[in-house]
């Protein structure tokens, strides 16, 4: 998000001097506030006081961040919100919660356990708070969904259906040189509509080709 100057305008209060001033807001909310700098934007060091008002939403100063803070009303229940997690198998509430009921995937529960786990301690398919809940402050929950394909070590190839040009040798599945396109297949999973996967493999010894 990022603050337009539309207009303003100097006011003098007796030995102090003031500003009024007209702001537009534009692209995506960054957590935390917008940057709102008096000193940049009007050339006042010292700001005693601003007041941000504005239609539909609370606002409020934070002088010791130069930023301001956009409230809006939060439902008086939460009853579900869906997140899709980061890269650290992370994701943040919107809302400050009171308390958090379950975690889940679409068709599976999420074991809740205690707050402040790291992730390796996690088990397959468990849940926790990263950090105590505090008031006024959004959540960030920890989740180790657990590996949904349990033939991932390859082995001696059991569990795949290796196609043209590939085999199996020393715990590996190995493509043969050459311009064949055979497919390596798991033989059991299956994905399910509306779940994320996230899929990591190694390439090794490579010999020719790209």
């Amino acid at each position: 998000m990022g603050l337009t100057e539309i207009s303003k305008s100097i006011i003098s209060f007796g030995n102090k001097l003031g500003y009024m001033a007209e702001f537009s807001l534009a692209g995506a909310y960054p957590f935390g506030g917008e940057a709102f700098n008096p000193e940049t934007l009007f050339g006042i060091h010292n700001a005693e006081f601003v007041q941000v008002t504005g239609k539909g939403y609370r606002f409020q100063f934070d002088k010791d961040n130069n930023k301001v803070k956009i409230f809006s009303k939060a439902p008086p229940i939460a009853y579900e919100e869906h997140h899709v997690l980061d890269d650290d198998y992370q994701c943040t509430l919107r809302y400050p919660p009171a308390f958090i009921m379950n975690i889940a995937a679409a068709g599976q529960n999420i074991k809740l356990r205690s707050t402040g786990i790291a992730k390796a301690s996690l088990g397959s398919n468990e849940g926790c708070l990263t950090a105590q809940m505090a008031a006024n402050a959004r959540t960030t929950l920890q989740v180790n969904p657990g590996n949904q394909i349990t033939t991932g070590a390859i082995g001696d190839g059991t569990g795949w259906t290796a196609g043209t040009d590939w085999s199996f040798a020393s715990n590996k599945a190995v493509k043969a040189a050459g311009a064949g396109s055979g497919t390596l297949s798991e033989d059991t999973f299956a994905a399910i509509v509306g779940h994320t996967y996230r899929l990591v493999y190694t390439i090794s010894d490579l010999t020719a080709g790209v």
